[in-house]
């Protein structure tokens, strides 16, 4: 029977969260329904911890499991649209290895592309702490009402309120971001394009932002997926300065923005280049005064721009 959605999964030395992952996935497999439209497909980056013994368990327990291990450990970017080529059904949902469903996500999912066969949906996610005991944050996305986006224009006017802070959580987060097998088809030689093995990107939400064609895209304001918040697995680790880590994150985010606004910057208004244009200046700002005189005023920024809807 062919799959409805693929959950995508690259792992890499990560056994014990990927186990947390799986078992939030396959717990859901008590509905027949879900078990059979879905299949989980995970890439395993040569990990040479204990992640080949969680998948071989959960492997022996469920037939729509399967996985594929590189021979050498590849750059993340590269391992992540890896998992999404070896994908089978008609939609790819990215999940990180560390992030977690809640027991109504993939019921919910197929509710969603059933009803509307979107090209791609972006869904809502709370935010827990990194050891995972409680929920930090929720409503990420700042959305208490699904929206259907029927074009690129309607996308960008949509986004264009979501500005200072939630943005990134639509441009940028892999657990919430879903994908058709056509539009990863159409698009995936385009994507490649902008690979740097030396440096993180966003490919996943390539799929969607680096094309200037129009698609559908409908967003989902039920909350899906649990992020596992200060769980970084890019750029410098955590013994590195805060001053060194933002410069590389916001470097990285600053290349993500720019693309976006060059290849659709005709989809956009004035307004929404100039508030990508102050997102970047602001971050340039937080990151100098961290390096020079070690103050941070992100907490202000979370206090201006961190209203969620009611």
């Amino acid at each position: 029977m062919k799959k409805l959605i693929s959950v995508c999964i690259p792992t890499y030395n990560r056994a014990k969260l990927l186990d947390n992952c799986l078992s939030t996935i396959t717990s859901q497999f008590s509905n027949r329904n879900v078990y059979q439209a879905v299949e989980i497909v995970i890439s395993n980056n040569n990990s040479v911890d204990n992640t080949e013994k969680v998948i071989s368990n959960y492997m022996k327990k469920y037939s729509n499991i399967r996985c594929f291990k590189n021979k050498k450990t590849i750059q993340a970017d590269k391992n992540i649209i890896a998992t999404a080529a070896y994908a089978k059904g008609e939609y790819i949902w990215f999940f990180g290895d560390d992030d977690a469903h809640y027991s109504w996500s993939l019921k919910t999912m197929i509710k969603v592309i059933h009803k509307y066969y979107p090209d791609a949906v972006i869904c809502n996610l709370d935010m827990c702490s990194k050891d995972g005991s409680k929920i930090l944050d929720r409503n990420m996305i700042n959305l208490r009402k699904d929206f259907f986006a029927k074009t690129k224009k309607e996308l960008f006017t949509f986004l264009e309120s979501k500005f200072f802070m939630h943005l990134d959580w639509y441009i940028t987060c892999m657990s919430n971001t879903i994908v058709s097998r056509k539009l990863f088809d159409e698009n995936i030689d385009q994507v490649m394009k902008f690979y740097d093995p030396k440096k993180a990107n966003f490919l996943h939400s390539g799929l969607i932002f680096y094309n200037d064609s129009d698609y559908k895209v409908y967003l989902i304001s039920k909350h899906l997926v649990i992020y596992r918040g200060y769980n970084i697995l890019f750029g410098p680790d955590e013994r590195t300065t805060k001053s060194q880590y933002l410069a590389y994150l916001y470097k990285m985010l600053k290349r993500h923005n720019d693309t976006i606004y060059t290849i659709n910057k005709k989809n956009m208004s004035l307004n929404f280049a100039f508030l990508l244009y102050l997102k970047n200046l602001t971050r340039d700002l937080r990151s100098f005064l961290v390096k020079y005189i070690d103050f941070d005023f992100s907490d202000l920024l979370i206090k201006l721009f961190h209203k969620k809807e009611t």
